[in-house]
């Protein structure tokens, strides 16, 4: 992580890092939130990523890794982008099926998530009946979020409070050193990001 001198740099930094991930390309995003990890999430995103670095795919399919989206009991499940499709209770073996109709942009149809009452096929995350009428305030953009990538962290609008109370409330030049510290899983590791921010005198 560069060291940032001044609230522009920050956002400079923000418009590089938003312009890099907002290139087109499919994207697997596994939910690896408490009861995801207890179905077996994590196996899923090693699985993932072996079949991405086996078949020389990592530069074509970005994986991200999120905590919780809600609706744990569908779990483990990965969402797929640009589709928005929602596969629930994945197992190992259907991992080439979605990284195929990931990259050429379909729908895996018999992995689809189906309503329990009617067994109508829910092609996109938002058209489940779980997530249709949510008004996701807290957790909005948690699916979006990888949280031990602090530089996604930082492209989703991390550290605007911060910069608006140095730009705009404090009067004199001053010095602050913001730390986030995620403690990962053991196998995933941990990461440190530092910040340094100087008001603008």
């Amino acid at each position: 992580m560069p060291k940032l001198s001044s609230i522009r740099e920050l956002e400079q930094l923000r418009h590089r890092i938003r312009d890099r991930v907002s290139r087109p390309g499919p994207q697997i995003t596994v939910c690896a939130g408490t009861a995801c990890q207890a179905s077996g999430a994590n196996d899923i995103q090693r699985l993932i990523k072996r079949h991405l670095i086996e078949y020389d795919l990592v530069d074509q399919v970005a994986l991200r890794i999120t905590g919780c989206h809600g609706f744990c009991e569908m779990g483990p499940f990965v969402v797929t982008e640009p589709q928005g499709a929602f596969y629930p209770k994945i197992s190992k073996h259907d991992i080439p099926t979605v990284i195929n109709a990931a990259l050429t942009g379909e729908y895996a149809e018999d992995l689809l998530y189906r309503t329990p009452t009617t067994g109508e096929v829910c092609r996109r995350l938002e058209e489940i009946p779980f997530f249709a009428k949510q008004q996701r305030t807290l957790l909005g953009r948690n699916q979006r979020l990888d949280p031990i990538r602090l530089f996604g962290y930082i492209a989703e609008g991390g550290y605007e409070a911060l910069a608006k109370v140095l730009a705009e409330y404090i009067q004199e030049p001053v010095f602050c050193h913001a730390t986030v510290l995620h403690e990962a899983h053991k196998e995933t590791g941990a990461i440190a990001g530092h910040l340094l921010l100087r008001c603008a005198e």
